[in-house]
């Protein structure tokens, strides 16, 4: 019996061309402005097309005496919580931006899934620290927030 070489040789490049342009998964994109209330817990509920839920945002700036918000040498924080709502495992990369009523950018943040994933159903808590540039923080009226699945 003899063998095809050219049979072989065509379903090896057929094969190789499939695997190439068989689309790779794509990470979804999700972004969204919101007024800055620090000390105030944001419920969100935004929703990735890639199955991941943005729950809530919590930012923290240091306060002077009497409660008003001031310029500091120390960083603004934020915790974010993330809920899967798939069925299966995934992570999560989100951006962060603090905007004053001149459309200034004030400070920024992004972080995300490191070393796991987020389970099926759970929810993860992410925490931010603003360490670059952050002394007109206290002068933000808007955020931005982005969130991505992987």
């Amino acid at each position: 019996m003899r063998r095809n070489h050219r049979g072989s040789l065509g379903l090896a490049l057929l094969t190789v061309t499939l695997v190439l342009v068989t689309p790779l998964a794509h990470a979804q994109l999700v972004s969204r402005s919101y007024l800055f209330k620090p000390g105030v817990i944001l419920e969100t509920a935004l929703m990735s097309e890639g199955g991941l839920r943005l729950d809530s945002v919590y930012f923290e700036l240091p306060m002077k005496d009497g409660g008003r918000l001031h310029a500091t040498d120390q960083p603004v924080t934020a915790l974010v919580a993330v809920s899967n709502t798939t069925g299966g495992s995934l992570k999560a990369g989100l951006a962060i931006a603090l905007f004053d009523d001149e459309g200034r950018l004030v400070a920024a943040a992004s972080g995300g899934s490191k070393l796991g994933w987020i389970k099926s159903g759970r929810q993860q808590s992410f925490s931010f620290v603003f360490d670059g540039v952050y002394a007109e923080a206290h002068k933000a009226t808007t955020f931005q927030i982005s969130l991505e699945s992987k």
